[in-house]
């Protein structure tokens, strides 16, 4: 689950009338003892019929980008949403995050946001622990499965290594004893753009994700993922530095035939929090296809590690976390690299504070590609707050 799955649940609320009798009215006022009426309480229930367990929740994260180049910094708001979540009977939970727009910019619901989702829960003729999920939602793929992504100002690499990370699709999840597997079957992209415009499409092929996960305990994770389908192709450039993904852009005007195979890893300790992956796979359909070959090869590495460095006070703690992933495919004539950090404050009311940046190892080689203006660097700090 993203971080914008967590909610809270109504409160209850108190009112309370000060209201003079009308034989106090006649009288001196005695602020010593005033005569009101008995408080009152009124409750909003939290189950209506066959509803119950009604949540209200949602986030804010706002953010300054500065990338080499620019003339100045860039005020924007990445997400700003609403979410509801409730149960409907015993079998069926429901969530919906309604996007709150902001500007032109932020009318689009991108691959962060805009999560709507029908789950299926502890049905009779499921075995245990089997659970059914409907709807639009981010796929369980990778290391973008155990990291927190949406909420940090660098991504993951499953976005360029798999032209997507949410879609509209059912899901599939059965955990039982120290293992969990998933099965994901997606709609696939339905729409090609064209000379600026975009044209609806159905994909052959669906965009169809599986992963094991092994957890012996809470501190460590073993995951085996899988994909194949038609997905966006993707344009390698390490001058990109996206929030979604660094170092490639989406390319709508055409699809790949992908296949993807991936190991990720996550340690947690009393000193840090160790995060590893490894992506290969083959493309299918690329304009830089060699003629008589079927496919091009991709392929790809990250490694984090979060380090909790003090903590403000009982609520407050800090953290530093440093990132280094690189990747390659044939829309690029070579690999590409980058090096992240952030520092991070969060208090266990709701927010966070983050100040970091990205860097292309391009930034550290005398023989910058000419096509390359400015070495691809960036700053970014963030507000984040969930509620």
């Amino acid at each position: 689950m993203s971080f914008l799955d967590r909610s809270v649940p109504l409160a209850s609320l108190s009112v309370a009338a000060a209201v003079f009798s009308s034989g106090a009215l006649a009288q001196d006022l005695n602020f010593d003892a005033p005569a009101v009426e008995q408080k009152k309480d009124s409750v909003i229930p939290q189950q209506i019929g066959p509803v119950s367990n009604i949540s209200l929740g949602g986030a804010i994260d706002w953010r300054v980008m500065y990338t080499n180049g620019e003339k100045r910094p860039m005020a924007f708001i990445h997400v700003n949403e609403f979410v509801v979540s409730a149960n409907v009977g015993e079998h069926i939970a429901v969530s919906a995050e309604q996007l709150l727009l902001t500007s032109e910019m932020g009318s689009v619901v991108g691959q962060d946001h805009g999560f709507v989702t029908v789950s299926l829960v502890q049905l009779p003729f499921l075995p245990n622990g089997m659970s059914v999920k409907l709807g639009r939602f981010r796929g369980k793929f990778g290391l973008d499965a155990q990291v927190d992504s949406p909420a940090n100002i660098f991504p993951s690499q499953e976005l360029r290594s798999n032209g997507f990370v949410t879609d509209v699709g059912v899901n599939l999840d059965y955990a039982f004893g120290d293992f969990e597997a998933i099965l994901e079957i997606f709609n696939g992209p339905d729409f090609r753009t064209s000379n600026g415009n975009r044209q609806g499409m159905l994909v052959e092929k669906l965009p169809v994700q599986g992963r094991f996960l092994y957890q012996p305990t809470s501190n460590f994770k073993l995951g085996v993922s899988g994909l194949y389908g038609e997905t966006w192709s993707n344009q390698v450039d390490p001058a990109v530095l996206d929030m979604s993904s660094l170092g490639s852009r989406l390319d709508t005007s055409r699809t790949l035939e992908r296949r993807r195979v991936a190991l990720d890893a996550g340690l947690k300790t009393p000193w840090a929090e160790l995060y590893g992956e490894g992506i290969y796979g083959r493309d299918k359909g690329r304009l830089s296809q060699a003629p008589g070959k079927d496919h091009t090869t991709a392929r790809g590495a990250l490694g984090r590690v979060d380090v909790p460095l003090f903590s403000l006070n009982e609520v407050t703690r800090t953290k530093i976390a440093l990132q280094y992933d690189t990747w390659e495919d044939a829309s690029y004539a070579g690999r590409v690299a980058f090096l992240s950090t952030a520092f991070s404050v969060m208090n266990d009311d709701g927010w966070t504070v983050r100040l970091g940046g990205s860097a292309s190892d391009v930034v550290f080689k005398k023989d910058r590609p000419e096509s390359i203006e400015h070495a691809p660097w960036s700053a970014t700090s963030q507000l984040l707050v969930t509620f």
